[in-house]
């Protein structure tokens, strides 16, 4: 500035302290709105012919360097805040959350979960609450057993999806041999992935007929995919995606598997039955229709694993 090499935090020292005290004030008053708080980050944390914008320059005091939050005066501000209004962490459930955590007062984080635990068990929670508990948890990588219970109370749909997507790694899939060997067997073949993923769709929308008719075709379409790749016709210069989809090549083909004969005579009624893809529409009279889908792809998904594995594919 002017030619004088400055570190961001000299030239807005005190100015969190001071941005914090407004935040006070307000929530002892009418209450914080997002354009106050807007129009308080733009009042304390700009200054003329610096190129850094009022939101840099928050950014930098939380995330980059917390000098200013390690103060005892900022974090005791901040517990006074949150005790006298936690909900005011929503307006800014992220930046706000990390800011509690980043003053390395226990006091401060205790003081926002000690909120939280009130107003569940007052039965007052709602949305924000559920968001300043996300960002706290994304922060501590979920390590904190009786907030994930808060939220499984709360908002039961959000835990499972923690459970499924965000309690273990998803890099063990990759590593995953079985994963690995049917990626390779489709390779460059996106129709095959496009038919997968159609799959999961419509099984993750209890929609079994039509999980089914994608899955089946996508059975056929890696079964070419395979017998390509493990050179079972050396004339061939691509899969034939034309011949292995009727019964007898598909039968010829996975011939040596356990059961696979009854595992492809079925797989093939079933979609001769399913009215998304014959007239016949016979699924559409049995109560059972949809366990025996689910279990005739198991069925298909096995004779994928045998023979890849068998042809070390």
């Amino acid at each position: 500035m002017n030619g004088v090499k400055h570190d961001m935090g000299e030239l807005f020292a005190g100015k969190l302290h001071v941005f914090l005290t407004e935040i006070y004030k307000n929530v002892c008053g009418n209450g914080l709105t997002h354009d106050r708080y807007s129009k308080l980050i733009e009042q304390h944390f700009s200054i003329e012919n610096i190129e850094f914008m009022p939101e840099e320059v928050l950014n930098y005091m939380v995330y980059e360097n917390q000098t200013e939050l390690k103060q005892s005066k900022v974090s005791s501000l901040l517990v006074r805040i949150i005790n006298r209004d936690v909900s005011f962490l929503s307006i800014d459930s992220k930046r706000l959350t990390v800011m509690v955590m980043q003053t390395g007062d226990n006091k401060a984080v205790k003081a926002m979960l000690n909120q939280l635990f009130i107003r569940s068990k007052a039965g007052v929670w709602n949305s924000y609450d559920t968001t300043i508990a996300i960002a706290y948890l994304l922060q501590s990588a979920f390590e904190h057993n009786e907030l994930l219970g808060v939220i499984y109370e709360n908002s039961p749909a959000l835990y499972f999806y923690y459970s499924y997507g965000c309690k273990t790694s998803f890099i063990c899939q990759i590593r995953e041999e079985k994963s690995n060997r049917y990626l390779r067997c489709i390779d460059n073949d996106k129709k095959a992935a496009f038919l997968y993923f159609m799959s999961v769709c419509e099984k993750n929308r209890a929609n079994f007929l039509g999980a089914y008719a994608y899955y089946k075709n996508f059975f056929d379409r890696v079964s070419a995919d395979m017998a390509f790749k493990a050179g079972i016709d050396p004339k061939c210069k691509k899969p034939n995606y034309k011949r292995y989809y009727k019964e007898g090549d598909l039968k010829r083909l996975y011939d040596g598997i356990k059961d696979y004969d009854v595992v492809i005579s079925k797989a093939h009624q079933l979609r001769n039955e399913n009215p998304l893809s014959h007239s016949s529409s016979g699924l559409i009279d049995r109560d059972s229709s949809s366990r025996e889908l689910m279990d005739a792809e198991q069925e298909l998904d096995n004779l994928i694993n045998q023979y890849s594995s068998n042809k070390k594919l």
